[in-house]
């Protein structure tokens, strides 16, 4: 039995090994694409001792349009973390989707960007293989299958594993210390991967159609006359209906009719920003929606854990630092797998076989 599942283990992790390790690659790396940008990018790098308390969303809208006057605006961007520039997302006269940044504190222009930068290479590389969503999207969630047979089988083979998180490498020839590591990786990540592939499971289960139902955004009873006034003023009373309401982005109207949107992080904990939304009516100035990410169902609550369970982001930069570096030992894993089985089968194959000593000849 052990031998069936030590080959399953072998089978799952070598014959789709390409795909696999570039999936493993490019998610260890998307967990850290936006600090990739800040790093290549000097106009998304601000001073931490800059960087105001309170962003002033109206003074970031103004900025923007007086930089891109001609542009229609989607979306304002609060910086991710304090060193980090903030964003003003809008399409200009070619319907092309661009990004404008902007000092935090005082608004001076950074510069224009494409749409697409690391963040978005490393996200949709990651996400769908830069192929159509829905079948790329089937394709990498696919894997999680994979992976979860990989963790089953892995743990019935290495027997007792728990005695293994300070056994030393042995070092007597390069298969066996690969042979080793791949077993203190494979363990010290395990947390690791099951969260990875569980998330992969909920994420393959959510693209075949089981979707977590909408929010459901209601006006709250008792709202004090509206003020249509500016983005900062509208801020203040979001933070009116969710306690300790960071906002994270603003969403603009598109078009007449649509609501001025605010998402950001709230009392509940491990959900996406959009948990947690006010929503206005552009016009009067009302508060037409708030919901607030502790009322949602138990299936919506999994939905929106999904992403930062996977990529790491409920903590910042600690625990997505923490997500990169156990990435990087998952792909190692698997690449090292991929050697230690070839290896293997080279020294199968170099071992001399035995040969049958001729037959004596029958007595006549």
């Amino acid at each position: 039995m052990k031998g069936r599942w030590l080959s399953l283990h072998r089978w799952v992790g070598l014959k789709l090994s390409i795909l696999i390790s570039f999936v493993m690659i490019t998610g260890t790396f998307a967990v850290i694409s936006h600090e990739i940008d800040w790093l290549i990018d000097s106009g998304r790098r601000v001073s931490v001792s800059e960087a105001p308390e309170q962003l002033d969303w109206q003074g970031l809208y103004d900025a923007a349009r007086s930089a891109r006057p001609e542009w229609a605006f989607t979306s304002l961007i609060a910086p991710i973390d304090p060193w980090h520039a903030a964003e003003v997302w809008g399409y200009n006269g070619n319907g092309e989707i661009r990004r404008l940044l902007f000092h935090p504190a005082t608004f001076e222009f950074r510069g224009e960007r494409a749409w697409f930068n690391a963040q978005r290479l490393f996200r949709d590389a990651h996400r769908r293989l830069m192929i159509p969503t829905f079948h790329g999207v089937v394709i990498v969630s696919t894997l999680s299958i994979l992976l979860a047979i990989s963790i089953v089988s892995g743990l019935y083979v290495y027997k007792k594993f728990w005695r293994g998180f300070f056994k030393k490498p042995r070092t007597r020839d390069a298969r066996t210390l690969w042979g080793d590591l791949h077993r203190l990786g494979g363990i010290w990540s395990l947390w690791f991967t099951v969260i990875i592939a569980l998330t992969g499971l909920f994420y393959l289960a959510e693209s075949l159609g089981a979707r977590a139902a909408r929010f459901d955004i209601k006006a709250p009873e008792s709202e004090p006359a509206p003020l249509v006034g500016s983005l900062t003023e509208y801020a203040s009373r979001a933070k009116q209906h969710l306690p300790d309401y960071d906002i994270a982005l603003v969403g603009l109207p598109a078009f007449a009719g649509r609501p001025i949107e605010f998402y950001g992080q709230s009392k509940a904990i491990l959900v996406r920003d959009r948990a947690n939304r006010v929503h206005f009516d552009s016009q009067t100035g009302a508060v037409v929606g708030v919901f607030d990410g502790r009322d949602a169902t138990a299936w919506q609550r999994v939905s929106e854990a999904a992403d930062p369970l996977h990529f790491g982001t409920f903590g910042g930069i600690w625990t997505k630092l923490l997500y990169f570096v156990f990435g990087a030992i998952l792909s190692a894993l698997s690449l090292s797998g991929v050697y230690i089985y070839s290896a293997r089968i080279r020294k199968a194959a170099n071992r001399p076989t035995a040969v049958r000593p001729p037959a004596l000849p029958e007595a006549v």
